[in-house]
């Protein structure tokens, strides 16, 4: 039957094999607190027990050892008095000193193993407070992991709120600039036709209505003119049509400024053209009134004596005369108008072109601005997409990092354990063998015994 002390570090053995495996299955992340608390607390109940049960049994030796010893002083006694002369009585007490020594000596070794269970005990209680050591060290280790990853998230969570932050004021600032380059347009379009009213429009119509007005009378007292006045009216019709189609195209076609400046440009060609006629017109009649007036002198020489005849004709030359001052005054002002025109139509393209330069430079100056805030906002998100990365590797590298350590530290642990396991096992079968020696020395020692009570009693 093994020892109470074998069936104690077997039982040692077996718990703390069935620890470790379950440790080594789980890995050293899933082993709780709870879990070694609960293994080591009845690991150290049934160490409690066997302890107890070894001392009684060791109690239960030492008491038949000593009953004996006390058997083993009366039967010397007793042969002591039988035979105080005999060999055999000194060869029984050499024998009796021999057994007391021995059992003297299993006595101390029975104390040494006490000893030894003792300072086993006291590596037990060592090795537990080393464990609740480590298992503390590990708890706050974990907490302070996940500190750190709460810290982390914290910090992910406040670079993407900053993140999109940005975004929006991004956004909103290229909204601002947008519907400030939208007002600016509006605002120069309306400028725009405002100076183009103020500087063609207006007086044009209104030395339109003069002309016509002119004309006009010109027609009540020259119907001979008629045809010429209605072409003149024609003109200035066209001429009217023509501004009022120029106008409206100003007022809708802001964007296509330089072909209304073509047309502009076509318009006074036209004016000039209209302008041309007219004197070639007024020339023509000039011609005529010369004409006329060699009529009165060819006559004059036909019909001498017809003074009154002549007088009318004469005051029918000064009216022709006089029309055609006019016609030559209303020229010359059609000519300034023209130059006018032209004038303004030049200011006008100028500032037009200045316009539209302006604007040129405010949407390149905007798109550049837009652009490079683009750039930087896709700098932005790269470098948030780098942090993430570099914060992502870094917490793997640091969780890859506490799995190595707590496996490290549970392989150490499991090879202490088995070592103090093997030094255990070796330490129980040396008491084996001691044990096995000592009672094969007490039974050879209880044959002696009642061999040589046989003996006596015969």
């Amino acid at each position: 039957m093994p020892s109470p002390a074998v069936l104690l570090a077997d039982d040692i053995t077996a718990e703390l094999t069935k620890g470790l495996n379950r440790m080594a299955s789980d890995g050293p992340e899933e082993t709780t607190k709870a879990s070694l608390e609960e293994e080591l607390r009845t690991l150290q109940e049934k160490t409690d027990e066997e302890k107890a049960r070894h001392a009684e049994i060791l109690r239960k030796k030492l008491s038949a050892v000593a009953d004996l010893e006390a058997k083993s002083g009366g039967s010397a006694a007793e042969m002591d008095g039988a035979g105080s002369g005999g060999g055999g009585g000194t060869c029984l007490s050499v024998q009796i000193a021999e057994k007391k020594e021995a059992v003297s000596k299993l006595r101390e070794e029975e104390s040494g193993n006490l000893a030894r269970l003792q300072g086993l005990q006291e590596a037990k209680a060592k090795e537990q407070e080393d464990r609740d050591k480590r298992i503390k060290e590990l708890e706050e280790s974990e907490k302070q992991l996940a500190s750190e990853a709460q810290q982390a998230q914290k910090q992910l969570k406040s670079l993407l709120e900053r993140n999109h932050r940005e975004e929006k004021e991004l956004a909103a600032t290229v909204t601002k600039l947008e519907q400030r380059l939208t007002k600016q347009t509006e605002e120069t379009a309306n400028k725009l036709k405002v100076a183009q009213l103020e500087a063609g429009v207006l007086p044009l119509q209104q030395k339109v209505d003069k002309l016509t007005t002119d004309i006009e009378g010109i027609k009540a007292e020259h119907e001979k003119k008629a045809a010429v006045l209605v072409e003149t009216k024609e003109l200035l019709h066209r001429l009217q049509l023509q501004l009022e189609q120029e106008q409206s195209s100003i007022n809708e076609l802001v964007e296509s400024e330089e072909e209304k400046i073509k047309s502009l440009k076509q318009a006074g060609d036209d004016a000039q053209k209209e302008a041309n006629d007219i004197t070639n017109k007024t020339n023509q009649k000039i011609d005529e009134s010369t004409q006329t007036k060699n009529e009165i002198q060819q006559a004059e020489l036909a019909k001498n004596g017809i003074h009154t005849e002549k007088e009318a004709l004469e005051q029918k030359r000064d009216s022709l005369e006089t029309t055609l001052k006019e016609s030559k005054d209303q020229t010359v002002e059609l000519n300034r108008e023209k130059i006018r025109m032209e004038n303004e139509i030049k200011k006008i393209e100028n500032n037009l072109k200045d316009s539209l330069n302006e604007e040129k430079r405010r949407a390149e100056t905007m798109q550049k601005r837009r652009e490079q805030l683009e750039a930087e906002l896709e700098k932005k998100k790269e470098a948030v997409k780098r942090d993430e990365s570099m914060f992502q590797s870094q917490m793997e590298q640091e969780v890859a990092k506490a799995r190595k350590q707590q496996q490290e530290k549970s392989v150490e642990e499991r090879e202490e354990a088995q070592r103090g396991l093997d030094e255990i096992k070796t330490d129980n079968e040396q008491l084996k063998l001691k044990i096995k020696a000592m009672e094969k020395a007490l039974a050879t020692e209880k044959k002696k015994l009642s061999t040589a009570k046989r003996t006596s009693g015969a």
